[in-house]
């Protein structure tokens, strides 16, 4: 993040509404040279003036982290700020492995014990993505340090057509619903700031509830509820002492090229429907009505099947060979498992493993053979 634009956003934020420092200080409670702090770039407000400027000016708070309004020729910047601050992160523990290196003897050591103490796994990365029988989550992230944490919820996909007026973003810790986040579908792009020990929304104690217990309530303009459980998946830790990553070679690429590929089974047996940029195919097998989809974009595959009693929803994302199931009974949710076939493990929930075995075979292998 660029401090000293962010201060300058945040003063002319301030002109626009004629106010003083004073006057705004008065409005959020605080001293004053805490204003002058922030529109000099010495800090940065926390989540909870965050919040509140944003409402107070009327911007969102990916703006504020930019230090711009969004418009035509920023808006990929600004949809992307948690991602460059989770990249910022990544880059200043490079910074830190890089200076280690040129100190000789004594020092190399005393800085290697106190990078292990200090700071050895304690950021993590993690994915998140969910759904259900009338929306899906599939681009959330969140950051976790031992300092703060960040959470964007993602775009809200509907296959419903509802109109959604509410969201609510909580963990469970036993029986007991704790909320991280209460607001608009608009605001599932907010990227959502944590400080631990310092108004927090949660306490670090609490990352574990919500790595495993984490779900979406939505709330439409029929005042009908529909919760999401979310599975959140960790896609990086800073546990190594250099960075690992594989340098795509020539031969990757293009087995990722291949990879970006529309499988020919689907190509030949699906319409390809613009409007959702998704192929479809829909079909009664004697037993179930079916619908099959593949989006292209995500390599995802999707069955939902139905009969008198049941409905069955199987989500496969082909990036991690990971399935998610659930299964509908008048609406409510009945049962909801998570399956690796890469590791033959059960991720989440009570799997079924006939259930999965039976999906492979009738429909999974035909996709991707």
């Amino acid at each position: 993040m660029d401090n000293e634009k962010i201060g300058k956003f945040l003063q002319e934020l301030r002109k626009e509404q004629r106010l003083t420092q004073e006057q705004l200080a008065q409005k959020l409670a605080i001293e004053r040279t805490n204003i002058s702090k922030w529109e000099k770039g010495r800090s940065v407000p926390n989540a909870e003036y965050l919040f509140q400027l944003q409402e107070l000016f009327n911007v969102s708070i990916n703006e504020i982290l930019y230090g711009e309004r969004k418009n035509l020729n920023n808006q990929n910047e600004i949809d992307i700020v948690p991602i460059n601050i989770m990249k910022d992160s990544k880059r200043k523990i490079k910074k830190i492995f890089i200076f280690s290196s040129a100190i000789i003897g004594l020092l190399i050591l005393a800085f290697f014990s106190y990078y292990f103490i200090n700071n050895y796994n304690s950021i993590k990365v993690y994915k998140i993505y969910g759904n259900s029988k009338n929306f899906y989550i599939n681009d959330g992230i969140m950051v976790t340090s031992r300092e703060k944490s960040y959470i964007k919820i993602g775009s809200i996909g509907n296959y419903s057509g509802m109109n959604i007026l509410k969201i609510r973003l909580y963990f469970k810790d036993g029986n007991k619903e704790n909320n991280i986040f209460i607001g608009s579908e608009s605001d599932s792009e907010l990227l959502l700031v944590n400080r631990f020990n310092y108004n927090e929304l949660y306490e670090y104690k609490d990352v574990k509830w919500i790595i495993n217990e984490l779900y979406l309530e939505i709330i439409t303009n029929d005042n009908y509820k529909n919760t999401l459980k979310l599975n959140v998946q960790k896609d990086f830790a800073n546990n190594s002492i250099v960075d690992n990553q594989k340098i795509p070679s020539i031969s990757d690429e293009k087995e990722n090229n291949v990879k970006s590929f529309i499988p020919k089974y689907i190509k030949e047996n699906f319409r390809y429907d613009k409007k959702y940029d998704e192929y479809i195919r829909e079909k009664n097998d004697g037993k179930y009505n079916i619908v099959e989809k593949y989006l292209s974009e995500l390599n995802m595959y999707v069955l939902i099947r139905n009969d008198e009693k049941i409905e069955q929803r199987f989500d496969y994302y082909a990036s991690d060979s990971t399935v998610e199931v659930s299964s509908f009974q008048q609406e409510n949710m009945v049962k909801n498992f998570t399956y690796n076939f890469k590791d033959r493990e059960c991720k989440y929930g009570d799997c079924d493993l006939s259930l999965i075995m039976e999906f492979k075979e009738n429909y999974l292998k035909y996709i991707y053979n």
